[in-house]
């Protein structure tokens, strides 16, 4: 799950509509050594490492008299374009032998991981038997896992948040109010966590935080098309890689980076179209889907009033009491 904070692209600012995006997610140390076989963000070469076809090309045709494994794994790494740190945590697991389970009485075999300095090629080479290429993570380390979007989560972010819409919005003076449309959707913290952070935002950063009517996605700039913009770049640029969530965070981050301008601008420009057909059917969202196509594209003059969050009253909220003023506007969903 993401995070993402999208507004209205500003061609005079050289501004593309991305505000902030971020992964849902905690860190997490690991409570024991773990062996992982996710090796390359890349199918293809993480099955190659995985099946052992790294040991054909680089251990049994090779041309060398001695090579220790810390020698080796360097030529793994550059063989396989792994960065400094995947290879780094290269280690080689392997069979020597078997031994018997005094509780069950079952054999089995005994693993062991080679030392840097053992000897692959050379006096005191080790007979390796079905090696197999690991990454190797140490208890204690942290990594970054999945978490509920949850009260904990939404306070360790939304300072975040506004900083990230200010320095966005540098043009806009600071004692100009900002509008963060957001959803009302679950997800957002129990009651008390919103009030915090909803005067987190206006009294840092002079951003009020406009909620939408609950059940109405179509009013939300991300479900109206942003997501599904960034779904198709990820989908391209995700093509033959692992499915790994590492691996899909890192492509997701990506694809923010080369979000569309023109699609933000779209998007925007429908959002401003729905707002129209909500106001002419009283409130009620049925006309957005019942009136789609190029015959009712033009907004009408009541709706383009909410251009610029003029009155606090298009998602359901007053802006907690504010006068009605002009102010430049930014929508967040997760």
């Amino acid at each position: 799950m993401a995070m993402g904070v999208v507004a209205p692209p500003c061609d005079a600012n050289d501004y593309n509509g991305g505000i902030f995006f971020k992964r849902v997610s905690k860190m997490k140390p690991y409570q024991k050594t773990t062996y992982s076989t996710h090796l390359s963000d890349v199918a293809r070469i993480n099955q190659e490492l995985r099946d052992g076809k790294w040991k054909e090309k680089l251990v049994d045709n090779a041309d060398v008299e001695t090579a220790t494994w810390g020698q080796l794994r360097e030529q793994i790494g550059l063989t396989y374009d792994l960065d400094d740190d995947g290879t780094e945590r290269l280690v080689l697991k392997y069979y020597s032998g078997s031994r018997t389970d005094p509780r069950r009485g079952e054999s089995k075999p005994v693993v062991k991981y080679i030392r840097e300095d053992s000897y692959i090629f050379g006096p005191g080479e080790i007979d390796l038997i079905n090696p197999q290429l690991v990454a190797k993570y140490e208890k204690g380390e942290e990594r970054e896992v999945d978490c509920s979007c949850d009260s904990d989560f939404m306070m360790s972010v939304m300072d975040d948040v506004g900083k990230s819409i200010r320095d966005t919005y540098s043009w806009v003076p600071p004692e100009d109010k900002i509008y963060l449309g957001m959803d009302n959707a679950g997800g957002h913290g129990k009651k008390h966590i919103i009030m915090q952070y909803e005067a987190l935002l206006k009294n840092k950063y002079n951003i009020i935080i406009l909620w939408q009517q609950p059940r109405t996605p179509e009013s939300n700039m991300l479900d109206l098309g942003i997501w599904m913009h960034l779904q198709s770049l990820v989908e391209e640029l995700h093509f033959g890689k692992t499915v790994h969530a590492e691996s899909l965070w890192k492509t997701m981050q990506s694809a923010w980076d080369l979000i569309s301008a023109q699609a933000l601008t779209n998007v925007y420009a429908r959002w401003i179209k729905v707002l129209d057909l909500i106001i002419e059917g009283e409130g009620s969202s049925h006309l957005v889907e019942k009136k789609r196509g190029r015959f009712f594209s033009v907004p009408s003059d009541e709706a383009e009033v909410f251009d610029g969050a003029e009155d606090g009253d298009v998602d359901g909220s007053d802006a907690e009491g504010e006068d009605e003023d002009d102010g430049e506007e930014a929508w967040c969903d997760l």
